[in-house]
């Protein structure tokens, strides 16, 4: 979706993904690994087999919206797990929605939005202590060149193709974390 937001994807979604997945060359930079960064179990592999599995805590997605809605017990939670002091999350403001869906208002705003010299002049002209490029996307981006939209559904062809590419990586994932991902079967 961001890709579409910001003029860098043309296609519709299913060709996008099996176009990509089917690319010789891989690599960030290269292709655009949409299908391939979702494959969790070699990634979390990785970081157990570096850090050992005392020093990696897995949170799911739907964890963290449930420690984002049960603020103070949920944070508290979550900073125990990291072994870290609970109480800078209390000043945590969860008021402004990150990473939203949204369009570009206009044809030339998603050109200018996929520009990499755009965002090399943007990145120029804003300051580092300012935040860079997330000052630009939170302040100029977002407000001035972003419609909020309605987040399409994934097509069924293609939920189904992903599916069946995702289903053995849950499973093994599963066995990694010895616990159920029952949720991400569906």
């Amino acid at each position: 979706l961001m890709d579409v937001r910001e003029g860098r994807q043309k296609l519709p979604f299913m060709d996008a993904l099996q176009e990509d997945w089917s690319r010789r060359d891989k690599g960030y930079g290269v292709s655009r690994l949409y299908v391939e960064l979702g494959l969790y179990h070699q990634q979390v592999k990785r970081y157990i087999a570096t850090f050992g599995d005392q020093q990696v805590v897995i949170v799911l997605f739907r964890q963290l919206l449930a420690a984002l809605k049960n603020r103070e017990e949920g944070l508290a939670e979550l900073a125990s797990l990291l072994r870290v002091d609970p109480a800078p999350f209390s000043t945590l403001a969860a008021v402004h929605p990150e990473n939203s869906f949204g369009v570009a208002r206009n044809e030339w705003v998603r050109r200018l939005a996929g520009s990499k010299l755009a965002r090399r002049i943007a990145q120029t002209l804003v300051p580092k202590r300012l935040g860079s490029t997330f000052a630009i996307r939170r302040y100029l981006f977002e407000p001035f060149l972003i419609k909020q939209a309605v987040r399409p559904n994934m097509d069924l062809v293609a939920k189904n193709w992903l599916h069946k590419i995702y289903r053995n990586d849950i499973v093994a994932l599963e066995h990694l974390l010895a616990r159920s991902l029952a949720e991400l079967h569906h």
